[in-house]
């Protein structure tokens, strides 16, 4: 204890509350649980590392973050993320009341591009899609050979062959 700080593991704490020392751990753990479930907050090598039910003893744990007393962020045991919901349905859950998604200084695929989405697969990037400059163009970039197909009530509508050719209402557009 030194000037209104407390330390552990230093006679020199820099902060109100100063834990120093080989990955320092501060152990959490709810004791009216049942199986008495911990979480840690780990400090190792430049990593924050924070555990829910490090034990493993809670099926179905996960980690929140609230501001405001709403929930913000949510990460399940089953590595689903949410983002505006505590209950993430899939890998990237983002819910919002208002119909918006926005990627800003996205990078350089197209000339001028200011944002964009890419969908890769386990090996390289599949597909981008992008607002491009000033105008706000929507591109659509595949970076593989093959086509690009619009449904509509779970149906093929639009099909733009690698080829270049274009068919409406056909699969399998010629010319």
């Amino acid at each position: 204890y030194t000037s209104n700080k407390f330390g552990i593991g230093t006679n020199n704490p820099q902060q109100l509350l100063h834990i120093d020392g080989p990955t320092p751990v501060i152990r959490l753990r709810d004791s009216d649980a049942t199986g008495t479930p911990y979480s840690h907050i780990n400090a190792s090598g430049g990593l924050l590392l924070l555990q829910a039910d490090a034990g493993n003893e809670t099926g179905g744990s996960g980690i929140g973050l609230e501001v405001d007393g709403s929930r913000s962020l949510t990460v399940t045991s089953s590595h689903n993320v949410g983002i505006g919901t505590a209950s993430p349905i899939s890998l990237l859950h983002i819910y919002s009341s208002a119909p918006e998604f926005t990627i800003q200084d996205g990078g350089s695929w197209a000339t001028n591009a200011t944002a964009y989405i890419s969908l890769k697969d386990s090996s390289s990037t599949m597909a981008q899609i992008g607002v491009t400059g000033t105008a706000g163009h929507l591109d659509i970039k595949q970076s593989k050979a093959a086509n690009l197909r619009l449904y509509t009530n779970n149906l093929e509508r639009f099909t733009i062959l690698s080829s270049g050719s274009v068919g409406i209402g056909t699969t399998s557009p010629t010319g």
